[in-house]
């Protein structure tokens, strides 16, 4: 079961931060007035088929192609020097594309509906970076490059994603939306949907909400 959080527009999230551009300071989110709509999710029941229902739900609403983008350091603290080389070859033997920006790695593929069974999906281990889906009707390549080096290196870095200024104009632009795990103070997986398409779970069978938050109470799910 989940508490939802629905913001049409955006607004300021209590729960929630920006990235100051060209540092990784953090600051509290300061969203109201950009022309995007967010959607905040915890489970509350702990179950990992219900966070992937949940997906299902989201990216079958919203009908864009997802990509699921893993970003993780190339010297990862206390491992082994080629430990990160040997998870660029476990995504490069499934089938994933890979790239390497400058202090970290990148590995993407697209996502289909009939294969998200799990969050993460596609069998990503949670140890192996920061994850997140982009969203949109662009190819692969067109799609990573919403997630310019600072984001992405910020991702490898902190296993969080955080939007700063120049992510949510492109996100204003209408050129992709993206999904992202954010939990809530006693850990329960967090799902945000940030982007212009709006959503509706008053028919979704297959996600039980329990609790709605909305506008500028829709913090209340991470707390």
């Amino acid at each position: 079961m989940f508490e939802f959080g629905k913001e049409e527009p955006i607004a300021n999230n209590a729960a929630l931060y920006e990235k100051k551009r060209g540092s990784d300071e953090l600051v509290s989110d300061q969203s109201k007035g950009r022309v995007l709509n967010r959607y905040s999710f915890v489970s509350k029941d702990c179950s990992s088929d219900s966070v992937s229902m949940l997906i299902c739900e989201l990216l079958n609403q919203i009908d864009l192609k997802a990509v699921v983008v893993v970003s993780w350091l190339v010297n990862l603290p206390g491992r082994s020097q080629v430990a990160a080389k040997v998870i660029e070859k476990r995504y490069l033997k499934s089938g994933w594309k890979t790239s390497v920006r400058n202090d970290h790695y990148l590995a993407f593929k697209e996502l289909k509906l009939s294969e998200i069974d799990s969050w993460p999906p596609l069998g990503v281990q949670p140890s192996d970076g920061g994850v997140l889906l982009l969203l949109g009707n662009e190819n692969e390549d067109t799609l990573l490059n919403a997630l310019d080096e600072e984001h992405s290196s910020f991702l490898a870095r902190t296993r969080y994603f955080v939007p700063d200024n120049k992510f949510f104009k492109q996100l204003e632009a209408g050129n992709v939306s993206v999904l992202y795990q954010v939990n809530d103070q006693l850990n329960n997986t967090g799902i945000v949907l940030l982007g212009k398409q709006s959503i509706s779970m008053t028919s979704a069978e297959n996600v039980d909400i329990v609790t709605t938050y909305e506008g500028d109470s829709a913090y209340k799910v991470f707390v």
